[in-house]
């Protein structure tokens, strides 16, 4: 399967590599709750404070950091982790920083990969090839579509799922998220 490839990747000195990178997922959010370990009822509480954060747009990036800091703190298998991320990219996003916004969904991306959710990584994907071609990044939107081509390969997707994968990397008019979209599910902010 794919996945064995990104799990090496996301192992080992790669990990460390990543962890270098200041300002992002992989910056002092990451290092401190690495350190501190799984506390899932801690990310319970920092998800919490990262919604109330939402509902206004200049504490989007505070916001984006209590979703990061959730996801270090819940297993790399917890879904939720995964989706923390994807919110904070949005967020960071659409808060102007499109580089933080990859880092964020790229890593969505990855652990949802590694716990074989492919519907979720695909989510991920999609949106982090938005981004990186919002942002004219079209080497990165390129490996990013490859990904999603590998993904849609994968028996972990039905066919609808791999349709609407298929349909949104030709349609590159179409935004995948948009501003009302920034938080998912339960995430919903008011814009």
């Amino acid at each position: 399967m794919w996945t064995t490839g990104i799990r090496r990747v996301f192992s080992g000195v790669g990990a460390v590599a990543l962890l270098a990178i200041p300002g992002t997922l992989f910056g002092q959010e990451l290092v401190t709750a690495a350190m501190e370990g799984v506390d899932l009822e801690k990310a319970e509480v920092l998800e919490a404070q990262a919604i109330e954060l939402m509902e206004d747009a200049g504490s989007w990036p505070e916001a984006a950091s209590l979703l990061r800091q959730a996801a270090a703190l819940r297993p790399v298998s917890d879904a939720r982790g995964a989706e923390n991320l994807i919110s904070a990219g949005r967020l960071a996003y659409f808060d102007g920083d499109a580089v933080a916004a990859l880092v964020d969904l790229e890593s969505a991306a990855m652990r949802a990969s590694i716990s074989d959710d492919a519907p979720l990584a695909a989510r991920a994907y999609l949106d982090a090839a938005w981004v990186a071609d919002k942002a004219k990044l079209e080497g990165h939107r390129s490996r990013l579509v490859a990904q999603l081509d590998r993904l849609a390969g994968d028996d972990g997707l039905d066919w609808r799922q791999k349709r609407e994968i298929e349909r949104r990397v030709k349609t590159d008019n179409r935004p995948v998220l948009t501003a009302r979209d920034v938080g998912l599910g339960m995430y919903r902010v008011s814009n």
